[in-house]
């Protein structure tokens, strides 16, 4: 259930539609107003530089912020240096990013 007021927006898990559910990830997504919320699990090293082909640069366009709950993350930029997050980490991709 996903709850949208002027005060903010709150949901489980269960209230996210599930977009994507392969061998190696699942993505749950829900749109709270103009913002796409989502939340994604990955069951083995992920590498989405097959799903970005064709985008400017082979790069991902949208800003991304997140909390990572488990393991590590590697964002990789074309004009400057990896930024590798890990648990507990907070985070955000800028525009142009690919995610391994």
């Amino acid at each position: 259930m996903v709850n949208h007021s002027s005060k903010g927006n709150h949901a489980s898990l269960s209230g996210f539609e599930t977009k994507v559910a392969s061998e190696v990830s699942i993505w749950r997504q829900a749109e709270w107003g103009e913002m796409r919320v989502g939340y994604e699990t990955y069951l083995s090293d992920f590498d989405d530089a097959e799903l970005l082909k064709g985008l400017p640069d082979d790069r991902c366009q949208c800003p991304h912020w997140g909390y990572l709950l488990a393991g590590c993350m590697i964002v990789h930029y074309a004009d400057h240096e990896e930024v590798i997050s890990c648990r507990r980490d907070v985070l955000h991709g800028a525009r142009a990013h690919a995610d391994r």
